[in-house]
């Protein structure tokens, strides 16, 4: 999840190789996305599971 574009697509392009990858553009996004797909790292804005 991240609310820069250019650093989702270069993260997407990197992971893809090895890794099904689902990507988020906000916090709210990321909590419609499924509990076991979403690995958190850091605290976002706009969510409270994290």
């Amino acid at each position: 999840m991240d609310d820069e574009a250019a650093i989702l697509e270069t993260l997407s392009l990197q992971l893809r190789r090895d890794h099904k990858v689902l990507v988020a553009a906000s916090g709210a996004e990321a909590l419609r996305l499924p509990a076991e797909a979403v690995e958190p790292v850091l605290a976002v804005p706009g969510t409270r599971r994290f």
